[in-house]
């Protein structure tokens, strides 16, 4: 069980269960259970949310293992689905009307419903020490229907923000199946772990996507209830993806000396039919992707690593034709060290990278489609430590710095430029104190910050969105280390956004921003047996 302040200050409920309720040695399963109701800082806005997640497992011998799998997941009120307008573009004297309290869409229209499930099984036998096969299979599916009423242009002089209804139907649902065999052998003084197999996935989508007329939004006199409508039909297609995949990967050792190498070829077709021009199409692509990456282990601790990789992945998504999107590719180059000194219970790790990726998917907000663009490339670098400075006391830090821009592109005059939404660093650092003698022994202290850097909200770099800096606090107590009968009864509470900072998580499409999360405190009593 657990409470939650929200950012309204209403109180969030729910229940949760997991882990195995029996096992006799051979046969163990077990059953999660999630309930959420929430209200949000909306006024007649709430969230409710229920699932569960039954699994068993078989193991007849040391050798052999079966675990089937499944869950169910509804959400038959999703909160609040919409964007609001920054505050850094409203006209002189309107910026104080646009809090994060503020519904640009309305409660009487908006909806946000989606049911989830999925069952599968995942199927593991040894041979010998040399080999061993493996089976995955899952079965899945989604299904959503959303409606909301969302800002279409920017806000007028007199403070009114136009909009139109949007309502979206999407179903998926399909299958991947996973086939591999493992085998462990030597050849001279290098030692092999070859993984070779067939994966092959299906599915099949439906999207009906509609636009409607609405009211503009006063924003100093906000009025809900309006008329909505009437609708036409934007996109309305369905789309089948079949792609079949074979790999094969080895993972060497030489001394110190430790590989990977991989190679994969994919086939994938998708057929899409337009329902609104009574049309079909047909797309097939095949690609090779690679991987490669070598790390030496030095005794004094320190281990360089190099790598390559590149990635195929044929889109879902579809343009505002009704046409499938391009696969998006992508190659990355990577460099970096670890270091983990003697003596001291620390890991250190520098890494530089290289990464291009073509016919990246977005979600144009001001169209309302999904579009490609042409080539993204960042470069960058990462920075982590952790490590127990004490027995007591636990640092962790972390700092990513990147370059990236728009590196071919239809539209000329942005190429050069940092895509829309992303910063040029961001980073955190936290800290863990554990209490180990006196009165407040089992006692644990946490704090942190986190920063993310400014941003652009478009591609043409003319509007920017501030960064922000976020402190989290938490506190966590194990009952067992005064009472060692209460082991496995613990109890946490969690802190993020301790200041309750205003600010935006997200911008793009211009002036379609996100207001991240308030204070939120979280309290959890857990008990495992």
């Amino acid at each position: 069980m657990r409470l939650e302040a929200g950012t309204d200050g209403r109180i969030q409920s729910g229940f949760y269960s997991t882990g195995p309720l029996t096992s006799d040695g051979t046969l163990q399963y077990g059953l999660g259970v999630v309930g959420r109701s929430s209200g949000t800082r909306y006024d007649d806005v709430d969230e409710r949310r229920f699932g569960v997640a039954p699994s068993l497992k078989w193991q007849p011998d040391a050798e052999t293992s079966l675990v089937i799998s499944g869950y169910y997941q509804r959400d038959p009120e999703g909160g609040y689905f919409n964007s609001l307008y920054p505050k850094f573009l409203a006209p002189a004297g309107y910026a104080g009307f646009l809090g994060r309290d503020l519904n640009v869409g309305d409660p009487n229209y908006d909806s946000f419903e989606r049911t989830q499930y999925g069952v599968g099984y995942r199927f593991e036998h040894s041979f010998d020490e040399q080999v061993t096969i493996r089976s995955n299979f899952r079965y899945s599916g989604v299904e959503t229907d959303m409606r909301s009423l969302q800002m279409n242009g920017p806000m007028s002089a007199t403070g009114l923000i136009p909009r139109w209804a949007v309502h979206s139907i999407e179903d998926v649902d399909g299958f991947s199946f996973d086939n591999q065999a493992e085998f462990n052998f030597d050849t001279g003084v290098v030692r092999h772990t070859l993984l070779a197999g067939l994966d092959i996935q299906r599915s099949s989508s439906s999207w009906e996507y509609l636009l409607g007329g609405a009211t503009s939004l006063d924003v100093t006199n906000p009025i809900y209830g309006q008329p909505v409508g009437p609708f036409m039909t934007a996109i309305n297609s369905d789309q089948t993806l079949r792609q079949t995949g074979i790999y094969i990967q080895d993972q060497i050792e030489v001394g110190d000396l430790r590989g990977v190498f991989g190679v994969r070829h994919d086939w994938a077709n998708q057929h899409t039919d337009n329902r609104l021009t009574g049309t079909s199409s047909e797309r097939s692509d095949s690609a090779m992707s690679y991987r490669a990456g070598l790390l030496y282990l030095f005794d004094n601790g320190i281990a360089p690593y190099v790598s390559y990789s590149t990635s195929f992945e044929p889109s879902t998504s579809v343009g505002a034709n009704g046409n499938p999107l391009k696969p998006t590719e992508a190659q990355q180059y990577e460099v970096g060290i670890k270091y983990q000194p003697a003596g001291l219970d620390a890991l250190f790790t520098l890494s530089i990278f290289d990464i291009r990726q073509q016919n990246v998917v977005y979600f144009n907000a001001s169209t309302g489609f999904n579009e490609q663009q042409g080539e993204i490339h960042s470069r960058g670098v990462e920075f982590e430590a952790r490590g127990n400075l004490t027995s007591n006391l636990e640092l962790i830090a972390a700092i990513s710095l990147l370059d990236t821009e728009v590196s071919e592109s239809s539209d000329a005059s942005i190429i050069g430029n940092r895509p829309q939404a992303v910063p040029r660093y961001y980073g955190s650092l936290w800290a863990n104190y554990t209490v180990d003698t006196g009165a407040l022994e089992g006692l644990s202290i946490g704090g942190g910050v986190r920063f993310v850097g400014p941003s652009y909200s478009n591609d043409a770099n003319t509007v920017k969105a501030d960064g922000y800096t976020l402190l989290d606090a938490a506190l966590h107590y194990d009952f067992r280390a005064k009472n060692p009968s209460l082991k496995g009864l613990q109890a946490t509470l969690n802190v993020t956004n301790l200041l309750d900072k205003e600010y935006y998580s997200s911008c793009s499409s211009e002036y379609y921003c996100q207001y991240g999360s308030g204070r939120t405190v979280l309290a959890r009593l857990r008990y495992k047996w």
